[in-house]
């Protein structure tokens, strides 16, 4: 009798979610983060009304990062924290965190890294070119999301919201000047999301700067990108860059409200196959 025999398998299903809050601290980098000259971090609640009135004033002003190398966080001695410093899992705060200056929350450790996924751009949503803001120039966008190859804001250029408006650029993004009227000066109400090109990766956002005498109300998510602030004009908002770098006079104003703004989601799915032993499926009988 001649026997054949099939592997009994057994499967298992395992989901793994991660959930990331791109905007949850006031600046955070994939790698090190920066403050020198007269920078400091603090933060307010743009639902409660305007910064640093009626006591809207706060200490969530945090600062993260995912390196864990020495100095990958760094003040000079005029920069403030009010609020914490973070660096990637298993550092070694004393090292990690080169602080000539002044933190007044907690210094200590991420759970774990952030997952920065590059933004997806909303299907329907077409390439525009660049756009480039000069001269006394003035350009005014409704309430929607935009797609534009590069962003470049000099001279006297400005731009304007008059609602909640999202826009995704997939090259380098350079805003000075008069810099941007966001509707309400609400940070909610601008994010920038410098990606990839969907068509084309040889074009994505990898420089972010953001200079003047101009204050900013926005968000940035640019998670391939050097990320650098400078001048008198503050940052009302966040920044969430592959590096990050603020300097001048202005200060950084996280806003509560920004929150789990734009949250992502990332789901993995894993099977795993094991062979639990044999079962005879055939047989047959052999003349001899």
């Amino acid at each position: 009798i001649s026997m054949e025999f099939q592997p009994i398998v057994s499967t298992t299903t395992s989901t793994n979610t991660v959930t990331t809050d791109p905007f949850s601290d006031a600046a955070h980098g994939v790698g090190p983060v920066t403050l020198t000259g007269n920078a400091t971090t603090d933060s307010y609640d743009s639902r409660l009304g305007a910064y640093n009135v009626s006591g809207n004033l706060g200490t969530n002003g945090d600062i993260s990062t995912d390196a864990t190398s020495n100095g990958a966080v760094s003040l000079d001695a005029n920069n403030t924290v009010s609020g914490s410093v973070l660096v990637g899992p298993g550092g070694n705060t004393a090292t990690a965190v080169a602080n000539g200056g002044t933190i007044t929350g907690s210094i200590t450790t991420e759970p774990s890294t952030w997952s920065l996924p590059l933004s997806t751009i909303p299907a329907g949503v077409v390439n525009q070119g660049p756009l480039s803001i000069s001269g006394n120039t003035t350009r005014t966008f409704s309430e929607g999301t935009y797609w534009f190859s590069s962003l470049s804001i000099t001279g006297n250029g400005r731009l304007v919201t008059t609602g909640a408006v999202k826009i995704y650029v997939t090259g380098a993004i350079n805003i000075s000047g008069n810099g941007v009227g966001t509707a309400g000066n609400l940070p909610t109400n601008l994010l920038v999301y410098g990606t990839v090109d969907p068509t084309n990766a040889a074009n994505q956002t990898t420089s972010v700067a953001v200079t003047g005498n101009g204050n900013f109300y926005g968000a940035i998510y640019a998670p391939a990108a050097a990320i650098t602030v400078s001048g008198n004009g503050a940052v009302y908002g966040a920044l969430t860059g592959n590096s990050v770098n603020f300097s001048g006079n202005g200060g950084l104003h996280y806003d509560d409200a920004l929150g789990n703004l734009g949250r992502y989601v990332t789901t993995t799915v894993t099977t795993t196959y094991t062979t639990t032993g044999f079962t005879r499926y055939s047989w047959r009988e052999i003349a001899f």
